[in-house]
């Protein structure tokens, strides 16, 4: 089966490279017939396993249909290519031929299509753990947008380049991001997505150690937010900042365990975790023999932070579980789309291959019928050209016998004169 359609796949790049050839009397190349046939033979080579000369077939079926100036075509063909070059495992070559593909898809005007070329090969970056290269992309994505003037659409994209800063422990990086985030939120989308990004700005400084900036960052979301202050993640911000001014362990594991502190998208606050204090009030006064604070009078209220602690490292283990549950079911979605996405992209192939085949039997048909017609005419107009020119034989021959009994009695009628 391989050998067969590897022969197909032969035989419609050698059609191909034979269309585009030039001679003494054929002085432009057929670029319309090379590039079905390019198409026809990465698809068949494709099938056949035969990934490098794929690759080889879509990316000239590229070219020939940008010398046509069907760019949407140029970029479907260049993201086969990048298909086969997944399947070689060479995901440098994937993400190029992707990024051309956008580029092509964005000069037909269709940012759909260029930003799904871009998030596929994002995706792909993500699972190899090349994550620079996927924060890049997906940054590209949201530019994509902003310059199409789809800035709602730039809120997926937006989230996964901040959760990726994070894991790459990038915190001016992610911090920069979550600006950007808030400004598209602030016309997109409602209150409370915005009041997320600013705590979560937040977070990133109080992570960095620097309470001046967190403050700022606080002053500066109730002075340009409407309702962040009295909003739950304004509350929530404000005892953070209160615990960390305090140096308060046990009010800030309280405020890090509020349900509010898990809404956040991309939780930085899960990535790590601000300082405690070195010290214990209650814990000091204890081992000095000194009498605790009010709160510790005994012995048991004494040990009550370390079971905060405890509890604490509870609830985040706990959370990690939850989170781990959750992102593998979306790993699992993400998954099944891809495949689904997969599925759509073969059967829109096949679909494509079919209707291109169609058209060509068409296209043979009508040439067939135009041929048989010109010669049905022909041999009409034969026909009709031979009876023409016996019936003007046979009137030329009536007339020389009429001419030829004239004559004779002609002379009939002279010879019975002179008797």
């Amino acid at each position: 089966m391989d050998t067969k359609k590897k022969a197909e796949a032969m035989k419609h790049f050698a059609e191909a490279e034979k269309a585009v050839k030039t001679s003494m009397f054929k002085w432009k190349p057929d670029h319309e017939v090379a590039s079905l046939y390019y198409d026809k033979a990465g698809m068949a080579f494709r099938l056949c396993k035969e990934y490098g000369m794929s690759i080889e077939a879509y990316v000239k079926a590229s070219k020939s249909h940008q010398a046509m100036g069907s760019m949407y075509h140029v970029g479907q063909s260049l993201e086969n290519a990048a298909a086969s070059a997944k399947e070689l495992a060479d995901f440098t070559q994937f993400r190029s031929l992707l990024e051309e593909a956008s580029t092509a898809y964005r000069l037909s005007s269709n940012y759909q299509a260029a930003a799904q070329a871009l998030e596929k090969a994002a995706k792909t970056c993500v699972k190899e753990k090349q994550l620079e290269v996927a924060l890049a992309l997906y940054v590209d994505i949201c530019e994509l947008y902003k310059d199409e003037d789809k800035v709602r659409q730039c809120k997926r994209p937006i989230e996964s380049a901040i959760g990726l800063a994070m894991k790459l422990g990038d915190l001016d990086r992610a911090y920069e991001l979550l600006e950007e985030q808030a400004a598209i939120l602030s016309e997109t989308a409602s209150a409370g997505f915005v009041h997320q990004s600013l705590l979560g700005r937040l977070v990133i400084k109080l992570l960095q150690e620097d309470t001046v900036a967190a403050q700022r960052v606080y002053d500066e979301a109730v002075s340009n937010f409407t309702g962040f202050a009295t909003s739950a993640e304004g509350s929530c911000a404000n005892d953070l900042l209160t615990a960390m001014e305090e140096a308060d362990d046990r009010r800030l594991q309280s405020v890090l365990q509020q349900q509010t502190m898990s809404f956040i998208q991309n939780d930085p606050v899960k990535a790590t975790a601000p300082p405690a204090p070195e010290t214990n009030p209650a814990t000091t006064a204890s081992a000095e023999g000194e009498q605790p604070p009010p709160y510790s009078a005994t012995e048991g209220e004494a040990k009550a932070p370390a079971g905060g602690a405890d509890a604490a490292d509870t609830f985040e283990s706990e959370m990690n579980q939850a989170l781990g549950e959750i992102e593998g079911d979306l790993a699992h979605e993400e998954a099944n789309l891809a495949q689904a996405e997969a599925d759509a992209a073969a059967e829109a192939q096949v679909v494509s291959e079919a209707s291109k085949e169609e058209t060509m039997v068409q296209e043979e048909a009508q040439e067939e019928a135009q041929e048989k017609a010109q010669e049905e005419a022909q041999e009409e107009a034969q026909e009709e050209a031979q009876e023409e020119a016996q019936e003007e034989a046979q009137e030329e021959a009536q007339e020389q016998e009429k001419q030829a009994q004239q004559e004779e009695e002609e002379e009939d009628e002279d010879e019975d004169g002179i008797l």
